[in-house]
């Protein structure tokens, strides 16, 4: 298998891994606080042992490697992953996934303002089409319950595209230990929130099966782009928010508003479109 091969293989398996994340959430069941609190412990584990097993003797001298931009990285995603598990309790997970995919997009508008990286024409036009899209999806609950929803899941997709800018600025340090760290955080935080630690066998189950598939998710897309661009791994992000709805609605049933549909075949067609112009536009010769 050519590298190529194995670059796309790789991040295609990653956004498999992560499809049913949001599924795992629902069929869970459990609220707010003990969501946070077991996605986050299963997950730091099951990274943490990743670190582990990679680096061996090595393991605290990559923490220590971290340094500040490793900080962020950690106080943002978990963030990132404080305003996803909100938004999934309080809108559909069309929404909610929906609007954090639009988190390619945003990273590039912040690392225009924070690290004066170029952004083209094509790009800003994509950025202002999928803000109108989220805008669109907004429009009908702007007073509703979802509203809030809507809103967690915007500041999931800021907090995830600043993280995604400092490990741009920071792409020498391995920012795996960051995503353990961050998990625990998540873990930590969730305590506050958490009105009983006894959930059912079947829901502890659902919570070590959603750890073990956010780790292979985050190890695979951090691979993949090794051997492909990060162009074209985020050409296949957009999977993750189709088979993720889709999932949720073939299993339990939640189908998704007209808005979400329509705004998230727009988001979607923009980034496939501004992911595959990058790529033919970088493409040597």
């Amino acid at each position: 298998m050519s590298p190529h091969a194995k670059g796309l293989l790789l991040a295609l398996l990653g956004v498999l891994c992560i499809s049913p994340d949001t599924l795992l959430i629902r069929l869970a069941d459990v609220d707010y606080g003990a969501t946070l609190f077991w996605r986050g412990l299963f997950t730091s584990l099951g990274l943490l042992l990743l670190v582990i097993c990679t680096e061996r003797r090595q393991s605290l001298q990559s923490v220590r490697r971290l340094g500040r931009p490793g900080l962020l990285v950690i106080g943002l995603f978990a963030i990132s992953n404080l305003s996803f598990v909100m938004a999934l309790q309080l809108t559909t997970v069309a929404n909610t996934l929906v609007i954090v995919s639009s988190a390619p997009l945003f990273a590039a508008l912040l690392g225009r303002v924070f690290l004066a990286d170029p952004v083209g024409k094509r790009t800003w036009v994509a950025i202002a089409v999928v803000i109108a899209a989220i805008a669109f999806i907004f429009a009908k609950d702007v007073h509703g319950p979802t509203s809030w929803g809507n809103l967690g899941a915007l500041m999931s997709a800021i907090a995830l595209s600043a993280t995604f800018v400092v490990t741009r600025h920071a792409q020498t340090i391995d920012m795996t230990p960051a995503m353990a760290g961050s998990a625990l955080l998540s873990t930590l935080l969730a305590i506050p929130f958490v009105s009983t630690f006894s959930i059912s066998g079947d829901a502890l189950l659902i919570f070590a099966l959603l750890g073990l598939f956010l780790t292979a998710a985050f190890t695979l897309l951090f691979i993949a782009p090794r051997h492909i661009s990060a162009a074209e791994v985020s050409l296949l992000m957009p999977l993750e928010t189709v088979l993720g709805t889709y999932l949720v609605w073939v299993f339990i049933g939640e189908q998704p508003s007209s808005r979400a549909l329509i705004g998230g075949a727009v988001i979607i067609a923009v980034l496939t479109v501004n992911s595959f112009l990058g790529i033919r536009q970088n493409r040597p010769g």
